[in-house]
């Protein structure tokens, strides 16, 4: 394994959180849409699609989360594999640093 490998598998973790907070900003923004929808009578047509469109974001909460915890789990074995190529690389950091950062347990 090179350091090719282990900047890769930090970069799709990155990506994988990246990816996490945007779909939970997303059911955050649809909820209050629809709510505001609610509450100013709106259309019963127009409701009910943007409750399809919440309930779609939601759906790509887990499968976010396993994607992390599977991403954590590749990076952590390539970690464990101590190649003395990765010794006091700037990938090493990175890749530590991201790890340190995410609250999933693989």
């Amino acid at each position: 394994m090179s350091l090719r490998d282990l900047k890769i598998k930090t970069n799709v973790l990155k990506r994988n959180l990246k990816d996490e907070i945007h779909y939970k900003k997303e059911v955050e923004q649809q909820e209050a849409y629809v709510e505001k929808l609610k509450s100013d009578d709106a259309d019963e047509y127009l409701i009910r699609k943007q409750i399809e469109v919440l309930d779609e974001s939601k759906m790509m909460l887990p499968d976010c989360k396993k994607r992390i915890a599977k991403a954590v789990e590749d990076l952590k074995a390539l970690l464990d594999t101590q190649n003395p190529v990765f010794e006091g690389s700037e990938e090493l950091k990175m890749a530590e640093d991201v790890l340190a950062s995410v609250n999933y347990s693989a």
